[in-house]
């Protein structure tokens, strides 16, 4: 059995909003943290320019000693890659999916070889468009499955909107077709009454709204409990 993890995911407003948050979710010892640069392009923001968010990223993993993901919303993998490799950032999930770039992205720089194990594509995503019709949804599971048993890919799919989670059924059919062994991830509507459903089937939780009090501020309590949830799980309590 695949062993489960919790992702927070931290919408960074400032640097004392970053660094109060990620000190909140080691001290509640998560398995990690991402964050994400959404509503970042408007004039102004303090990481409007998007290195300087993968900067800061890289220093809150030295800070806390916590595994670090990130997700650039508006740029291409094969652009972002080489610089969370340069600045030793562990983890990249793209909400956008491009078939030819997750077939191709390990082969692209050597530079790349040791990051590629953290890469997230998401598949099925939430508002994404439909998928090229010459291929079929089984085909193109099929191909990311074996590019992900070969490179440790994690696929990443989600509900059909932000704080919705996805059917389950759906979530069957994912496990059935990359089978046990491949690593799956659920990045939209997972909650401390749901999450127990998607365990048996998925294996790493991104989660931020459900968690949160207000936009970009978790909630301690339900940080603890969510946390809880997925050590009971594993066994980590007995």
């Amino acid at each position: 059995m695949n062993q489960k993890k919790l992702f927070p995911v931290i919408h960074p407003l400032n640097w004392a909003q970053l660094l109060n948050q990620a000190d909140l979710c080691k001290g509640v010892e998560v398995d990690g943290v991402f964050l994400i640069n959404q509503g970042h392009t408007k004039p102004g923001h303090v990481y409007s320019n998007f290195i300087k968010l993968i900067e800061d990223t890289a220093r809150i993993k030295q800070l806390f000693d916590l595994w670090v993901g990130i997700n650039i919303l508006d740029k291409s993998p094969f652009f972002v890659v080489p610089l969370l490799t340069y600045y030793g950032i562990d983890g990249y999930w793209t909400d956008t999916y491009n078939s030819w770039e997750v077939k191709n992205l390990a082969g692209c720089c050597p530079i790349e070889s040791t990051f590629i194990s953290n890469y997230y594509p998401s598949f099925d995503f939430k508002y994404q468009e439909q998928q090229a019709k010459e291929e079929t949804r089984d085909e193109i599971i099929s191909a990311l499955a074996n590019r992900i048993w070969n490179c440790q890919m994690v696929i990443t799919t989600s509900g059909p909107a932000t704080g919705e989670p996805p059917d389950i059924e759906k979530i069957k059919w994912f496990r059935d077709i990359i089978g046990p062994d491949c690593t799956l991830a659920i990045a939209s509507g997972i909650n401390s009454e749901n999450i127990e459903s998607f365990l048996p089937y998925a294996d790493h939780f991104l989660v931020s709204s459900s968690l949160e009090d207000k936009y970009g501020y978790f909630n301690e309590e339900k940080l603890k409990t969510m946390v809880q949830i997925i050590k009971n799980y594993n066994g980590e309590n007995k």
